[in-house]
């Protein structure tokens, strides 16, 4: 989910004294952010309810995602139901979904 954190960030790693290359960040939240992280998971923590007792979501900082085993027509209707209403739940509270990123 985007909630309009800059896109201009970048990171790199530093293992053993070698440095990667740097490289954009996609999602999350700035570092020395401290009231934006705990606003957020006040902000999300209605998903999952919302979504009812069939959604398996796994909800990480600023991060949402929803999954299932897909073994019958059955379980494909549950999952897109359960993406409905996600869906349903982010026009209500405004929140934009990044597709971009789905994999």
């Amino acid at each position: 989910m985007d909630i309009g954190i800059s896109a201009d960030r970048k990171q790199r790693v530093v293992v053993n004294g070698v440095i990667s290359d740097w490289v954009k960040v996609l999602s999350g939240i700035p570092q020395g952010s401290i009231l934006e992280p705990l606003l957020f998971i006040i902000f999300i923590n209605d998903l999952v309810e919302f979504c009812g007792p069939d959604a398996n979501i796994f909800l990480f900082a600023d991060d949402a995602k929803f999954y299932a085993h897909i073994k019958t027509e059955g379980d494909a209707g549950t999952l897109q139901a359960c993406a409905d209403k996600l869906v349903d739940w982010a026009e209500k509270w405004l929140v934009k979904i990044n597709y971009k990123n789905v994999k």
